[in-house]
């Protein structure tokens, strides 16, 4: 049922060390709202009387939009202008998800939202940070997953 809805979020964790500059809480939103711009392309979605139009982004440019880094380009109805005045923290995010796909998939509110991060070439290419308080290393993947609700 979470697939049907657009609430089941695939992500191929080795693009996680990547990303080393980014917080771990942007890369989260990122990687939410880069899913919502897959799952929706083309399609415009009505959110609070205004409509949110979709389009395919590269997964670097989400993060500039999480940042802040980029300005909106077109109308008020744009996808940045959205996520600047919609999804400030990481919990908007997944409040706004929620909402989306309500809106687009006519989810139901018991309809989970999951995340699926891919691990299988990560775990080949693992780079590890910083010492974990539990005697082993704590990886950037451990600090991304942490972000999840």
């Amino acid at each position: 049922e979470s697939r049907r809805c657009g609430r089941l979020l695939i992500f191929d964790a080795a693009w996680i060390p990547t990303q080393m500059s980014v917080e771990a809480s942007t890369l989260v939103s990122a990687m939410v709202l880069w899913h919502l711009l897959q799952l929706l392309d083309g399609y415009g979605v009505k959110l609070a009387g205004q409509v949110v139009n979709f389009k395919r982004m590269d997964f670097k440019d989400v993060v500039e939009v999480v940042e802040r880094r980029s300005r909106p380009t077109g109308s008020v109805n744009s996808f940045e202008a959205w996520v600047r005045s919609a999804c400030t923290t990481k919990d908007d995010v997944f409040k706004q998800w929620c909402l989306v796909t309500a809106a687009a998939f006519n989810a139901q509110q018991d309809c989970a939202c999951l995340v699926l991060l891919d691990q299988t070439e990560l775990l080949v290419k693992q780079r590890l940070g910083q010492p974990s308080s539990f005697g082993g290393s704590r990886s950037r993947f451990t600090e991304v997953c942490s972000q999840f609700p």
